[in-house]
This record gives structure tokens, sequence and C-alpha cells, in this order.
């Protein structure tokens, strides 16, 4: 066995991708609920109503956290994984490099 994990560009192309197509649908799935909260909930949930609105936006939070900005990539075998999203660009790569912090400029 060799002793590194290689998971190849096309490979990552389409994590990223059913990971924003899982986002899109359940985005959508998301608004028709909180829509349908919104118009259709009966008067005896007007107690509730506040942290039903609060669940749908946690939710859509957690959602685009794992889904767009994170992207996590599991290596199934091994017990790890990384990520690929716009916040590990923005924050870790400029700081952290082979396991070493380096010195910020800023």
């Amino acid at each position: 066995m060799e002793p590194y994990v290689y998971i190849s560009p096309e490979a990552e192309y389409y994590t990223i991708l059913c990971h924003r197509l899982l986002f899109g649908f359940s985005s959508f799935f998301n608004a028709v609920a909180t829509l349908c909260l919104f118009q259709q909930a009966p008067e005896m949930q007007t107690e509730i109503k506040v942290y039903l609105y609060y669940m749908q936006v946690l939710v859509f939070l957690s959602d685009f956290i794992l889904d767009v900005a994170v992207e996590p990539f599991n290596l199934m075998p091994l017990f790890g994984g990384y990520c690929k999203g716009f916040i590990h660009q923005a924050l870790v790569n400029g700081r952290f490099k082979f396991g070493k912090r380096e010195r910020c400029s800023h």
C-alpha cells in the first residue's frame, strides 16, 4: 500500500459539484419550508413560530458553511480529510504550510 492518498482533480471537481448541488437542493427546500411557515402555519403554533424561523436560519447557515464555505473531503480509508472551500483558501493557506506556522506580515 502506498504511503499517501491521492485524489484526482476530476474527483475533487465532482465532489465540489455534488456539494454545491446539495446546497442548491437544500436551500430550495429550506425556502419552501420557510414560505409555508410564513403563510400556512396554524394559529396554535404562534408561540413557537420564532423558534421555527430560528431553526430555518440555522439549517441554512449550517448548509452554507459545510457545502460551500468549507467543502470538506473525507479520506475514507483514513480517519481524516481536508478542506477546499473559500474559508480555507482565505484564512489558512497564507498562514500555515506543512504544519508549521509562518509569520504573518499584517
